[in-house]
Order: structure tokens, then C-alpha cells, then sequence
């Protein structure tokens, strides 16, 4: 099906995370923050998939400075 996410039913599990993490600890800007943190660390390509992709031995530096840098990429494109 053309248009679906590649993550599938993951894409939930952040927003969900921060509403029950909200309401079980009333922290509400903690829950914010992880909430976000599981949403970076889902919408990010694993290192062992980077690695089979470029064909090279995995560093971390140029791996986030590559996807730093199609982020900021993304956000300049005009859709």
C-alpha cells in the first residue's frame, strides 16, 4: 500500500507512551521528553542497517552526522 508508514503500528507506541506516563506519574514534561526520546529512537535507522547499506564498518560520528544531516535536509524540501 503506497503512502504507509514503514514503522507501521510503532508510529502509536510514542504518543501512547507519554499519555500513560503522564497520567501514572503526573510528570507530564518528563513524559514529554521520553516520549519524544521513543519517537527519535524508533524513527531511526538501526546502525546494523546503515552498516549493510553504505558497506562499511560502523562509526557512530559520521552514522549521526549522515542523519543529522538528511533531517535538516527533509525540513528544507517543499512539499
Amino acid at each position: 500500500m503506497e503512502g504507509t508508514s514503514p514503522v507501521g503500528w510503532l508510529c502509536l507506541v510514542p504518543p501512547l507512551l507519554t499519555i500513560f506516563l503522564a497520567i501514572a506519574s503526573r510528570q507530564v514534561v518528563a513524559s514529554l521528553l521520553i516520549g519524544i526520546a521513543s519517537a527519535i529512537a524508533i524513527l531511526l535507522p538501526s546502525p546494523a542497517a546503515y552498516q549493510k547499506i553504505t558497506g562499511e564498518e560502523f562509526q557512530w560520528l559520521p552514522y549521526l552526522q549522515d542523519t543529522a544531516g538528511s533531517f535538516f535536509h527533509s525540513l528544507s524540501e517543499t512539499y
